[in-house]
Protein backbone atom coordinates (compact mmCIF):
# COMPACT_ATOMS: atom_id res chain seq x y z
CA UNK A 1 0.00 0.00 0.00
CA UNK A 2 1.54 3.29 -1.09
CA UNK A 3 -0.57 5.66 1.01
CA UNK A 4 2.21 6.05 3.57
CA UNK A 5 4.79 6.59 0.83
CA UNK A 6 2.63 9.30 -0.72
CA UNK A 7 2.19 10.97 2.67
CA UNK A 8 5.97 11.38 3.02
CA UNK A 9 6.50 12.33 -0.64
CA UNK A 10 8.20 9.00 -1.44
CA UNK A 11 5.60 7.57 -3.83
CA UNK A 12 7.28 5.25 -6.32
CA UNK A 13 10.30 4.69 -4.09
CA UNK A 14 8.76 2.83 -1.17
CA UNK A 15 5.45 1.39 -0.05
CA UNK A 16 5.68 -1.88 -1.98
CA UNK A 17 7.67 -5.08 -1.71
CA UNK A 18 8.84 -5.06 -5.29
CA UNK A 19 12.08 -4.77 -7.27
CA UNK A 20 13.28 -1.17 -7.38
CA UNK A 21 11.54 -0.16 -4.15
CA UNK A 22 13.41 0.40 -0.89
CA UNK A 23 13.11 -2.63 1.35
CA UNK A 24 12.34 -1.46 4.88
CA UNK A 25 10.35 -3.93 6.95
CA UNK A 26 10.25 -5.86 10.20
CA UNK A 27 9.40 -9.46 11.04
CA UNK A 28 7.26 -10.12 14.10
CA UNK A 29 7.41 -13.33 16.15
CA UNK A 30 3.79 -14.42 16.39
CA UNK A 31 4.38 -17.43 18.65
CA UNK A 32 4.04 -15.38 21.83
CA UNK A 33 1.04 -15.98 24.08
CA UNK A 34 0.05 -12.30 24.11
CA UNK A 35 -0.09 -12.27 20.29
CA UNK A 36 -2.39 -15.23 19.78
CA UNK A 37 -4.90 -13.64 17.40
CA UNK A 38 -8.40 -13.03 18.62
CA UNK A 39 -9.83 -13.15 15.11
CA UNK A 40 -8.19 -9.97 13.81
CA UNK A 41 -4.38 -10.16 13.56
CA UNK A 42 -3.97 -6.46 12.77
CA UNK A 43 -5.99 -5.44 15.82
CA UNK A 44 -4.05 -7.92 17.98
CA UNK A 45 -0.74 -6.39 16.79
CA UNK A 46 -1.89 -2.82 17.54
CA UNK A 47 -3.37 -3.67 20.92
CA UNK A 48 -0.91 -6.26 22.21
CA UNK A 49 2.33 -5.92 20.22
CA UNK A 50 5.49 -4.84 22.01
CA UNK A 51 8.92 -3.72 20.74
CA UNK A 52 10.39 -7.03 21.95
CA UNK A 53 8.15 -8.87 19.45
CA UNK A 54 10.29 -7.57 16.57
CA UNK A 55 12.53 -10.47 15.54
CA UNK A 56 13.93 -9.28 12.19
CA UNK A 57 14.58 -5.86 10.65
CA UNK A 58 15.58 -4.95 7.10
CA UNK A 59 16.34 -1.33 6.13
CA UNK A 60 17.28 -0.33 2.61
CA UNK A 61 17.56 -4.00 1.73
CA UNK A 62 20.20 -4.59 4.44
CA UNK A 63 19.46 -7.07 7.23
CA UNK A 64 20.07 -5.13 10.47
CA UNK A 65 18.63 -7.71 12.87
CA UNK A 66 17.90 -11.40 12.35
CA UNK A 67 16.22 -13.55 14.99
CA UNK A 68 16.86 -10.77 17.58
CA UNK A 69 20.59 -10.70 16.77
CA UNK A 70 21.84 -7.29 15.64
CA UNK A 71 24.06 -7.79 12.59
CA UNK A 72 25.47 -4.30 12.06
CA UNK A 73 26.51 -3.12 15.54
CA UNK A 74 28.79 -4.45 18.26
CA UNK A 75 26.24 -4.64 21.08
CA UNK A 76 28.80 -5.77 23.68
CA UNK A 77 31.06 -2.81 22.93
CA UNK A 78 28.15 -0.35 23.01
CA UNK A 79 26.94 -1.67 26.39
CA UNK A 80 30.51 -1.61 27.79
CA UNK A 81 31.01 1.99 26.63
CA UNK A 82 27.63 3.06 28.04
CA UNK A 83 28.44 1.47 31.41
CA UNK A 84 31.90 3.07 31.45
CA UNK A 85 30.37 6.47 30.70
CA UNK A 86 27.78 6.10 33.44
CA UNK A 87 30.47 5.06 35.93
CA UNK A 88 32.59 8.06 34.92
CA UNK A 89 29.59 10.31 35.56
CA UNK A 90 28.98 8.64 38.92
CA UNK A 91 25.55 7.38 37.90
CA UNK A 92 26.28 3.68 38.39
CA UNK A 93 27.09 2.06 41.69
CA UNK A 94 27.79 -1.61 42.16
Amino acid sequence: YEGGAKAIDEEGACGKIEAGFRADFIGIGLKEAHLVPSGNLLRTMFECGEPADVKDMVVGGTILMENRTVKTLDEEKILWEAKAYMEQEGAVSE
